[in-house]
């Protein structure tokens, strides 16, 4: 578990916030019934996604920008993420 944890504070912003998406969404499919297992929706402020990634709310948000411009996640604004997983998993494992 430990070495979970320093390999995560090495890896970039980008990555670490897409990680965090992926779990956060893998976690929600567990435990909701969806109708389409392949997106999740995540309802999450940007506040907490920050905290949970080491990062201030500023940079979460301009990642979450850059993730939307590439189509991996749609906002709304209710603090809400929707995303493919398989292609939110490419940008969780993606190195700096």
């Amino acid at each position: 578990m430990a070495q979970n944890y320093e390999c995560a504070s090495l890896d970039s912003l980008p990555v670490r916030v897409a990680r965090q998406l992926l779990l956060s969404g893998t976690m929600q499919l567990r435990t909701a019934e969806q109708d389409d297992p392949d997106q999740s929706q995540i309802q999450m402020s940007q506040s907490d996604l920050a905290a949970m990634v080491g990062a201030s709310r500023q940079s979460v948000n301009r990642v979450l920008q850059q993730l939307r411009e590439k189509h991996v996640i749609e906002i709304s604004y209710l603090p809400k993420y929707a995303g493919n997983l398989d292609i939110m998993a490419a940008a969780a494992s993606r190195t700096a």
